[in-house]
């Protein structure tokens, strides 16, 4: 009965089907359209399902659920780069191929309109609404301040008859290229002598690069310039509220960078994002994905069956097959996450089997 129904009606299911499969198109590429996780822990499974219960429901009824999260809870921070270009020159299929560092040659904080802009861009960036002020001496963070600070003291050191010129207050903020040049080192080594407690070494600063060295002396140049701060937006598996916080921020931080001098105008933001990375790639190469390896298995079935009709015809089942699982899981409820990736992944093994 099914063979004759398939044979003698042929057109009704290719018509029923294939608008099926063009409606699941609509629903997985258009609206409602396949989306990320929203919810602010990871999750496998439906939230009422009793593997996701507890996380879903119940943990914030627990003092010590609540203790450990107000303790425990990340800030991402706010990281700002310059000297050095966002490029990846490893290779993509070696994981431990990390590449070279790509030098940004027009990089120069040493100017003083440089320094002038970092200054304010400093005290404007702890006026934004995602800064999240700190306690205690986070001395590397932004280190335009502490060098201003710093290069206050007096010149002459009645104690010890020591001369700080022109590493002193007889130099006037902001400092000639080769004097700030010269006393930046400076002020870095009397930061590491910094104590312990209040200071812990990270990514913030400035990173030097030799550029002569002899038996006397040590001429180094500001090459990469890291200013970091903390953000009061906490890690969250939530895509869409990490995608907020991130647009905030690179919107904010281009706008600074439209009336930046010369020498900072290449800069860029990062910040504890790997997993917002991944969830960013699912959203945008699912797709890709799906007509590179329709693209494989066409080219694979004309090798094997030399008929380009035959290929065809199966690679718009195909295809159809996996608009109308993805269509499925959308019109369901399912966000883009794990599980729902291999099914996809398993989709297009079991449609390509079947439709050959």
């Amino acid at each position: 009965l099914i063979v004759r129904l398939v044979i003698e009606h042929s057109w009704c299911w290719i018509l029923l089907l294939g608008s099926f499969g063009i409606l699941s198109a609509f629903f997985v590429l258009y609206n409602p359209k396949l989306k990320l996780p929203d919810t602010p822990t990871f999750r496998l499974f439906v939230e009422d399902h009793p593997f996701e219960v507890y996380e879903a429901k119940y943990k914030d009824l627990f003092w010590f659920e609540k203790m450990y999260t107000s303790s425990e809870s990340f800030k991402l921070p706010l990281r700002f780069i310059w000297g050095v270009k966002p490029e990846d020159t490893g290779n993509y299929l070696d994981p431990t191929s990390r590449g070279t560092l790509q030098l940004d040659n027009s990089f120069n904080v040493s100017s003083p309109d440089s320094q002038v802009w970092l200054f304010q861009f400093c005290k404007r960036l702890k006026q934004q609404s995602f800064y999240q002020h700190s306690l205690g001496a986070l001395v590397p963070n932004c280190f335009i301040e502490n060098l201003i600070a710093w290069m206050a003291r007096k010149c002459k050191d009645s104690m010890s008859d020591i001369d700080r010129t022109p590493c002193c207050e007889s130099t006037s903020f902001p400092y000639p290229p080769d004097i700030f040049d010269y006393c930046l080192p400076e002020s870095i080594f009397a930061l590491y002598e910094t104590p312990r407690e209040f200071f812990i070494p990270g990514v913030a600063g400035p990173k030097f690069q030799i550029v002569e060295k002899t038996n006397l002396s040590i001429v180094t140049q500001v090459k990469v310039l890291v200013v970091e701060g903390d953000s009061n937006q906490s890690f969250s598996h939530s895509y869409n509220e990490i995608e907020d916080f991130v647009n905030k921020v690179q919107d904010w931080f281009a706008e600074e960078l439209s009336d930046a001098p010369p020498g900072m105008r290449n800069g860029f933001f990062i910040s504890e994002l790997n997993f917002f990375d991944l969830q960013d790639t699912l959203s945008k190469g699912t797709v890709k994905a799906l007509i590179m390896a329709m693209g494989v298995a066409l080219l694979v079935l004309l090798l094997v069956t030399l008929n380009i009709l035959v290929s065809l015809y199966a690679i718009i089942t195909v295809t159809l097959t996996i608009l109308s699982i993805v269509g499925t899981l959308v019109l369901l409820g399912w966000k883009l996450n794990i599980l729902e990736s291999v099914a996809v992944s398993t989709a297009i093994g079991l449609a390509v089997d079947f439709s050959l």
